[in-house]
């Protein structure tokens, strides 16, 4: 019972209703038929539950269709573990991103979002405990970084609230096993409150705005 997605191949994975070509589900043999698409190249994106994502490329010639497409569904593998600070306290409703290890900085993020969407892009919340674990995640490198989420899109400039600067770890994930990794960090940044007195010629400056910038 596999969802099957058609998108125009030049707007990547995350994609929105008007690069959406064609959908349908899979029969209980496996069999999937998507109908209405006109020349050109397709990511087709297969999504199953408790398997990893699969992307399959095909392209569309004329009036030809195409037949025989099999693609192979796999479960991934996973990661878990603990989440504390260097005085052992737990860190719950941080955030662990799992992404992978040629991600430097937030505009390869954005692209790799952009082109492949969520699925080589994970994330999880700690617990009360401190434990945390991302399962059906595709074989390959990734750094495992601590976040904390942005209100809206966690996505959306996730560089800018990192806690550990990436990479922090960097594990290997292989198909049906399960990667220990435990995580330390280092005190986390308190936030703070400025307060102070707006004066214009000696006197309060009644309403005024007051900006931060970083430097």
């Amino acid at each position: 019972d596999a969802e099957i997605t058609a998108v125009d191949v030049n707007y990547g994975l995350n994609y929105g209703y008007g690069q959406l070509k064609s959908e349908a589900k899979s029969a209980q043999d496996g069999g999937f038929f998507l109908e209405g698409l006109t020349e050109g190249s397709y990511n087709l994106i297969v999504e199953a539950s408790d398997y990893t994502t699969q992307v399959e490329i095909v392209s569309m010639t004329g009036n030809a269709d195409i037949d025989g497409i099999e693609i192979l569904l796999s479960r991934g593998g996973a990661v878990k573990g603990t989440a504390r600070d260097s005085q052992g306290n737990v860190l719950p409703g941080m955030k662990i991103l799992l992404v992978p290890v040629h991600i430097k900085n937030e505009k390869q993020f954005e692209t790799e979002r952009d082109l492949n969407g969520d699925v080589h892009l994970k994330k999880v919340e700690i617990n009360d405990n401190g434990e945390y674990e991302i399962k059906n995640v595709p074989e390959g490198k990734y750094s495992i970084i601590i976040a904390e989420e942005n209100e809206g899109d966690m996505y959306m400039g996730i560089f800018r609230n990192i806690y550990l600067s990436p990479p922090y770890k960097e594990i290997s994930i292989f198909e049906n096993a399960v990667v220990v990794c435990d995580i330390v960090c280092g005190e986390i940044a308190r936030k703070c409150k400025v307060s102070g007195l707006i004066l214009k010629e000696g006197r309060p400056a009644g309403i005024s705005e007051v900006f931060f910038q970083g430097i």
